[in-house]
């Protein structure tokens, strides 16, 4: 049985160089990864924006260091986990078969990848597959990801949505702005664990920008619909696992 998680993944590299500013997101990632090890790992990055679908199977190892002017160790990290080709092609099939194109990529994993799997994962050892967002940042389109994906839920399978609950550089960096925050992440939560039909859910979904404080939460969409990939693939009731704070915002990560 698969899992799929969204998760908040922080900011930037400063999980790793100073993890202090992390600790309880930190500490929720190693104890989802403790007793739990997938076959592979799927991973939709919110730092990947392409005119089609992107999928990464057979990577660089280079590491694609998407920040800047953080300490000089950030821009050497490394993680080079095995290539599985048979599963690369199996996802790349269930994709097109839905009628989505999708194209393949050889580069090296972006932050949004390699920053949560190092605390994850660190020993690199199980196959990963990056897919990218696609430019427009359509709602529907990125849950059609999530749902040509679903034939695959019952796989030993971690899809992951890499984004971020909230995404506002400049209220994080001002502290600014916690109320609104709480507004938009209770009426995010709620629209996630209502006891209604998944049509509506998914309706409510794909007009998140109704939600109270949206656009101040997310002036852009692309750390958000991460999450949306992960409902399209469950169509059920999440989990909201972690509601806390992250760099001095509050964030959530959903798990199915």
């Amino acid at each position: 049985m698969s899992k799929v998680l969204f998760l908040s993944h922080g900011g930037g590299p400063l999980p790793l160089v100073q993890p202090s500013t992390h600790l309880n997101m930190i500490n929720y990632y190693k104890e989802f990864s403790k007793d739990y090890r997938p076959s592979l790992i799927v991973v939709f990055s919110a730092h990947s924006e392409e005119k089609e679908f992107t999928v990464i199977g057979e990577h660089n190892d280079a590491l694609f260091y998407d920040y800047y002017g953080f300490p000089k160790e950030s821009y050497e990290y490394t993680y080079n986990p095995p290539v599985d080709k048979v599963l690369n092609d199996r996802i790349l099939k269930e994709i097109r078969a839905s009628g989505i194109q999708a194209i393949e990529s050889k580069k090296g994993f972006d932050h949004g990848v390699f920053i949560p799997l190092m605390l994850m994962y660190p020993e690199a050892k199980i196959p990963v597959i990056q897919i990218s967002l696609k430019i427009g940042l359509d709602e529907l389109e990125h849950i059609r990801l999530g749902q040509s994906l679903s034939a695959l839920k019952d796989e030993n399978i971690l899809f992951i949505g890499s984004g971020s609950s909230f995404h506002n550089f400049e209220a994080i960096l001002n502290q600014s702005g916690n109320e609104r925050n709480n507004i938009f992440h209770d009426g995010l939560v709620d629209i996630l664990t209502r006891n209604i039909s998944e049509k509506e859910r998914m309706k409510l979904l794909i007009n998140w920008k109704n939600i109270p404080n949206s656009l101040f939460s997310h002036p852009r969409s692309e750390h958000l619909l991460p999450l949306l990939i992960c409902y399209g693939i469950k169509q059920t009731i999440p989990v909201i696992s972690f509601d806390d704070n992250i760099l001095g915002k509050r964030n959530i990560c959903v798990l199915w």
